[in-house]
């Protein structure tokens, strides 16, 4: 019955994905075959369903390690303790001095700061994710201490993926072009001049919707992450009647117990 109030922000999240607006993929699939046979190898951002690679890359662990060295986010991920709704702050454990900005120091000389698979943990233990295939809509969800910072993590989480994402996507096309272009003055043949051509032209869009979609790349909101005004855990009132339940249980089967042992008396 002491345990802290945790709150759940959530939000409603569209797929995109990036090459389903332009024509990238239809010009890879009418030329692809030729540049094959000319031996040229295009990178391809998709990889698989896009639905999959934001599922996977929010619970990696490199995604962890990335988010919590771009934000300072860590004292609230793993020493939060408890939540003042007055002053709408976090409280900290033991671990964390807030005045100072600092891990504390145990009775053994050792830091109290976590280590990033310890982090990692906890960063689980608060993330929902479920993902409709067939729609292409994700939930992303943060059970916390803090409403407030419930919300905010699903911001970061989805702003990093989405800059992620954003930079591979350049890199990889970064490489098909100068692989592209350097393949272009080596052919004669005018058909696969011509491929070659409108596969650069395709890479080039590719890097143009990089630039200009920055803050919905993969990732679109439907739904906004809000600051939760109830509680999601803990139920006391549950806790209580199970409670309640199982110390009846209990009693009932030590009298039975008890009867069962009895002495019986003697004259």
């Amino acid at each position: 019955l002491q345990m802290p109030n945790k709150y759940r922000s959530s939000s409603l999240i569209m797929i995109v994905d990036p090459s389903s607006n332009n024509v990238n993929s239809s010009i890879l699939s009418r030329f692809g075959g030729l540049a094959s046979v000319a031996g040229i190898s295009i990178p391809s951002s998709s990889g698989g369903k896009k639905s999959n690679l934001a599922e996977e890359t929010i619970k990696s662990r490199d995604f962890f390690s990335q988010l919590i060295k771009d934000n300072d986010i860590l004292h609230d991920l793993y020493a939060a303790k408890n939540y003042d709704k007055k002053s709408k702050k976090i409280i900290y454990d033991e671990k964390y001095n807030e005045e100072k900005s600092t891990w504390n120091i145990s009775n053994k000389n050792v830091s109290l700061k976590p280590s990033e698979q310890e982090a990692y943990i906890v960063y689980r233990s608060m993330l929902g994710i479920a993902v409709s295939d067939k729609s292409g809509y994700m939930t992303l969800s943060i059970t916390h201490v803090s409403p407030e910072f419930a919300g905010t993590l699903i911001d970061l989480i989805v702003d990093k993926v989405n800059s992620i994402t954003r930079q591979n996507d350049l890199i990889e096309s970064d490489t098909a072009l100068k692989y592209l272009k350097s393949m272009i003055g080596t052919v004669s043949n005018n058909e696969t001049k011509d491929s070659l051509t409108n596969l650069i032209e395709a890479q080039l869009e590719t890097q143009m919707l990089v630039n200009i979609r920055e803050d919905d790349y993969l990732l679109r909101y439907i739904d906004k992450p809000f600051s939760p005004e109830k509680k999601y855990s803990p139920r006391r009132s549950l806790y209580v009647i199970l409670s309640t339940l199982l110390g009846a249980l209990f009693a009932i089967l030590f009298v039975i117990y008890r009867d069962i042992n009895k002495t019986p008396y003697k004259l």
